[in-house]
């Protein structure tokens, strides 16, 4: 009885991963020497090279269809043809199952779906959304599967296309009887069902009716299970259809068994077990062999019981199918029991626990790879929300910024009339009061003053917003690795694999370059700081931590001297910066043992000086990079001399005169 349940448990596999319908014979050589027929249409050429793949390799050499794939999606590309290539990438995940590598299937089909629903193909986005669910329901996700068969069926009846509905109304049925819903099941195979009817397509009647019939003999529904099964095997026999024909019969076996008839479940059985030899399907003989041997058992015959359960065990071993050597062990164990053979019986006990062990290690593989195409899934998800959020962020900035540019010229615009206007006011006052020239000249140039003044402060708000737009990327970039980051240690936390340290310790990095990056934004912003004094400080704060972090030896006398002055924001920012690009310069590229930095700030004048023993910029490479050009140009900007010398060691002078 035992051997009956494990039975049961195949047969329900067997019914819901059912074989496509039966394809008529199809010349494979013309269809390749077409592909190879360069005058051809390319549409003709890919159509022939596609069903090539499909007849040729699809069901039996998974590793050349994967090559055929690539070679047809390359084509179709070639040519833009991007059903072909959507239908290049379905052979690919069909190949994909076939070796087990269910996320590249997965990968590949929702590829397809999205090239067929950009297209707006409603068949080829149908056909890829069932192709995708039961890789789902591979995966353990079946309520996503059911989600995505049933968005199909929307689709087939869209189109009409009643042959998708029909196999899709299976699918569906099929899934619900691996949860157990029975009740749902048989209302998804009575409409596939009568969709079959309609059309006559026998092939689909026949796996309909024997599906139907497992479900009914699950329930003890005998006599209908029976009507089904009988109904399906003369269908499969009258279309050759001999998998299905097969299951049929093992349906009608199990039947046979539990309603007592032993003798005519054993000729469903060896009936059965012709057809798989006849097939070549060593794990379905090798199923049908230890059935028949628990016929023989039954009815008291042990040494037959014995002879076709090692038969069946030979032949689950050169299928290595893991079910059926399990199989045939409990068999092997239960005849060894009951004939004495206790050291038999232990050793085939000891067969069946590998093998129950060696599924359930599998089937536990098959769940947790699940999860983790579920969370993949889920992370690159939320990562296109982020990055979407991100964009949006990035163009609400932009408008804003457009607003501040518009307004700060408005407000211009209005200022220079208001002052105009009252220059206007003010000069015709002075000719009605009679005042002096002098005091009119005077007049005017105060106004000019005041109009100048208010065009720098104009000047200097635009030079604030140029600097956060340009330190925005920066930041932005820091923040989106953390972002990033931190979602790889949560998935490091729950797989329970190593590398969480390193993870931590790169967040602590980039959180700190994200601080100082802040820290500039403010100081370069902030107008409290634009003086020489403030320009002073932040420079010799700035080489401190510098070279203290680099462990080189290294001096620095930064001085202001004499009374403070303001300084312009793009000025003080270009000074500053110039000052960082030379001093990281020194420190990643020059080798040197010593570095000094002398800068020195008055009321006329600034003066930088960066010098150090290593090898000198022209040897480094770095004369022709980004960084000595970028000096050069926030000099010129600024009004500065800048002088380099790289031959012995490398020396960065600036001088800037303040009262030009």
């Amino acid at each position: 009885m035992a051997l009956r349940f494990f039975r049961s448990v195949l047969l329900i596999m067997c019914c819901a991963f059912a074989h496509a319908p039966v394809r008529a014979q199809v010349d494979t050589d013309s269809l390749f020497h077409i592909w190879k027929n360069t005058a051809a249409p390319d549409t003709a050429r890919l159509t022939a090279l596609n069903k090539y793949i499909s007849v040729r390799f699809l069901n039996t050499d998974p590793d050349s269809t994967l090559y055929y794939g690539f070679l047809l999606y390359d084509s179709a590309a070639a040519k833009d043809l991007k059903k072909h290539m959507a239908a290049a990438m379905v052979l690919q995940g069909r190949a994909y199952i076939k070796r087990n590598e269910l996320s590249m299937a997965m990968e590949r089909f929702r590829s397809a779906f999205a090239v067929y629903d950009g297209l707006g193909d409603l068949k080829g986005s149908a056909a890829v959304l069932n192709n995708i669910a039961l890789t789902e329901s591979d995966l353990g996700d079946v309520s996503h599967a059911i989600e995505h068969m049933t968005r199909s069926l929307r689709l087939s009846e869209e189109l009409k296309d009643s042959s998708m509905m029909a196999r899709t109304l299976g699918n569906i049925g099929t899934f619900y009887a691996g949860q157990g819903d029975t009740a749902n099941a048989m209302d998804y195979y009575k409409r596939r069902l009568v969709i079959a009817e309609r059309l006559g397509q026998k092939d689909i009647l026949a796996e309909v009716v024997m599906n139907m019939g497992h479900i009914l003999g699950a329930g003890r529904q005998f006599d209908r299970a029976l009507a089904c099964y009988e109904r399906g095997l003369a269908l499969s026999r009258e279309i050759n259809y001999p998998r299905n024909e097969l299951k049929c019969l093992q349906g009608l076996s199990y039947l046979r068994f539990h309603q007592g008839d032993l003798a005519g479940s054993l000729a469903f059985d060896l009936a059965a077990a012709e057809i798989a030899r006849k097939i070549g399907d060593r794990s379905a003989e090798a199923e049908t062999y230890a059935a028949i041997a628990s016929d023989h058992q039954a009815m008291g015959d042990l040494r037959q019981a014995l002879a076709y359960a090692q038969k069946a065990m030979v032949l689950a071993r050169e299928g290595g199918n893991a079910h059926s050597i399990r199989e045939a062990a409990v068999m092997l164990y239960d005849v060894r029991k009951a004939l004495g053979d206790a050291d038999g019986a232990l050793a085939m006990y000891e067969l069946y626990i590998t093998m129950r062990d060696s599924i359930a290690n599998e089937e536990s593989k098959q769940a947790l790879m699940g999860q983790k195409f579920q969370y993949e899934y889920e992370r690159k998800e939320a990562l296109l929300t982020a990055e979407q959020h991100a964009k949006d962020a990035v163009a609400a900035e932009e408008l804003r910024r457009r607003n501040l540019e518009r307004n700060a010229f408005m407000g211009g615009v209005v200022l220079a009339l208001l002052l105009a206007g009252s220059l206007a006011l003010l000069y015709r006052n002075s000719r009605r009061n009679g005042r002096s020239l002098a005091e009119k000249n005077r007049l005017i140039l105060d106004a000019q003053a005041q109009l100048v003044q208010s065009e720098r402060a104009r000047e200097a708000n635009e030079v604030r917003i140029r600097i956060a737009r340009d330190v925005h990327d920066q930041l932005g970039s820091d923040l989106t690795k953390l972002v990033l980051l931190s979602t790889e240690a949560k998935e490091i936390a729950h797989t329970g694999t190593n590398g969480l340290n390193d993870i931590a310790n790169n967040i602590e990095r980039i959180a700190g370059e994200a601080n100082r990056s802040l820290g500039d934004i403010v100081w370069a912003i902030d107008p409290h700081h634009d003086s020489l004094a403030g320009l002073t400080e932040r420079v010799r704060a700035h080489c401190e931590r510098m070279l203290k972090w680099s462990k080189v030896q290294h001096t620095v006398d930064c001085v202001h001297e004499g009374p403070d002055r303001s300084l312009d924001p793009a000025t003080k920012r270009d000074i500053y910066l110039i000052l960082r690009e030379a001093l990281n310069n020194a420190i990643k590229y020059a080798g040197a043992r010593h570095i000094q930095v002398a800068f020195t700030t008055g009321p006329s004048s600034v003066r930088l000086v960066v010098t150090d023993d290593g090898v000198g910029f022209q040897e480094t490479g770095m004369a022709r990079g980004n960084g000595l050009a970028n000096m050069r140009l926030r000099a010129e900007r600024i009004g500065a001399r800048l002088v380099l010398d790289g031959n012995a060691g490398t020396t960065v002078q600036l001088y800037l005169d303040l009262t030009a």
